[in-house]
């Protein structure tokens, strides 16, 4: 998931070059620990990846290429800086709530109110047309977004640098990944760097940071620019773009994701997510007033689905009946919007019944319904043979409540849940 932090306010200075004069907080690390509490309590543990985005200088996007300042208008009261906040959060995530926290960056991208502006363009590290202008890609932050040629940063040592400072920074080491957004290679026409060029400096760039022991995830696995998809490099994309046979042959062992499809508003992907599974981002509801009922939900119809498809594989793809048929008697099957285990629904329409497989001092099962129902009858999966009676609870952003016991009849568990309810079922204890 992101967590997005704050955004800069920039205004024309005195000669009306854009600038940032202030920033706009959208929540800070008392925020993100928080939420990172309800969200492992909501999740029942699993563990979690969380970057935080626009943590550095004044917010989203501001200060590249240079990224080693935190925004102190993010810290908590308890402590003097924001990136004291951030080290303390981050080590009460991992230790009491499943989660690792991290970072999101940006290492292409190079703006003239950067620190390192000056530094970029004295040692020519910056893409270029033929023309000799800069090369840019859009504007940013009322700003233009000027290219950094990694090629000439690499064989000059400043990657390298750059890496080295931020992995130090924000303790990359310990919690071993880190995300780099819009992670794409340009050219750099007046030295003949071509994208090609551009992207053997990014695999250099995924061993090095690898080699430090942390992994580098990005936006896409295709993107706008690649001709590379790194599968094997990278371990993860915030966007998975890739086809129903990419995904059998790669597996999520090599290239997970979060959410099936692009960032440019395309939809084609709702049956591939559904097949295949897919994470949920998170980051637009997720605040100083995050809508938890949002979360649960695609907790609940996304995530837990992938966990749960990503335990078995994936053998084979029917476009024509529209189903995946992975391992075990597993059956994804979009059009009927069921997903069954050897022939027992566990998932019809946003009624859901998954096991809670990374839960291993005891079995549990999450349970949830977007619409509710009346005693519905699911099947307890094999391995509760033995199970007579279960243990039901509501599962909030404060743990388990409202506990009650369950009879279990022939391997059969009835249950009435309302509308937006999700509920652990154990074993009794």
């Amino acid at each position: 998931m992101k967590f997005y932090m704050a955004d800069p306010v920039k205004k024309p200075d005195t000669e009306g070059r854009i600038s940032s004069v202030g920033t706009f907080v959208k929540m800070d690390f008392a925020d993100v620990m928080d939420n990172i509490r309800k969200i492992d309590a909501l999740t029942r543990g699993l563990e979690k990846v969380v970057y935080v985005v626009g943590w550095q200088y004044t917010g989203h996007d501001d200060g590249y290429p240079a990224f080693f300042k935190f925004n102190d208008a993010l810290k908590r009261p308890s402590e003097a800086t924001a990136h004291e906040s951030f080290l303390a959060v981050q080590k009460e995530a991992l230790q009491k709530y499943n989660t690792a926290l991290s970072v999101h960056v940006n290492l292409t991208d190079a703006y003239y109110d950067s620190p390192l502006w000056d530094t970029y363009v004295a040692n020519d590290l910056l893409s270029r047309k033929a023309d000799g202008s800069y090369y840019k890609w859009g504007m940013i932050q009322g700003l233009p977004n000027n290219k950094v040629c990694l090629t000439d940063e690499w064989e000059k040592g400043y990657t390298a640098w750059r890496i080295d400072k931020l992995t130090q920074l924000c303790n990359l080491k310990e919690v071993k990944t880190v995300h780099v957004d819009a992670w794409q290679p340009h050219p750099n026409e007046i030295k003949g760097i071509t994208r090609q060029d551009e992207e053997k400096a990014m695999r250099r760039i995924y061993r090095y940071w690898r080699d430090l022991g942390v992994d580098l995830t990005a936006e896409f696995f295709k993107g706008h620019t690649r001709g590379d998809h790194f599968i094997g490099l990278q371990p993860a994309a915030w966007w998975n773009e890739l086809s129903p046979s990419e995904r059998l042959k790669y597996g999520p062992q090599l290239a997970c994701s979060g959410e099936a499809g692009t960032c440019d508003g395309a939809n084609d992907y709702n049956e591939w997510g559904f097949l295949f599974g897919e994470n949920q981002h998170a980051e637009t509801y997720v605040g100083k007033n995050t809508n938890f009922e949002r979360f649960k939900h695609e907790f609940c119809t996304m995530t837990l689905q992938y966990v749960y498809l990503n335990s078995h594989k994936a053998l084979s793809y029917d476009s024509q009946a529209k189903t995946v048929t992975y391992s075990d008697g597993l059956v994804a099957d979009w059009r009927s919007k069921k997903v069954a285990k050897k022939g027992h629904v566990i998932r019809e329409g946003n009624d859901v019944f998954f096991p809670a497989i990374w839960i291993e001092d005891h079995r549990e099962i999450i349970a949830y319904s977007e619409n509710g129902y009346e005693s519905r009858t699911w099947n307890l999966p094999e391995g509760w043979e033995d199970v007579k009676c279960v243990l039901v609870a509501d599962i909030s952003t404060e743990g388990l409540s409202d506990v009650k016991y369950v009879d279990v009849v022939d391997g059969k568990l009835t249950l009435s849940l309302a509308k937006g309810q999700m509920v652990s079922v154990q074993e009794k204890p």
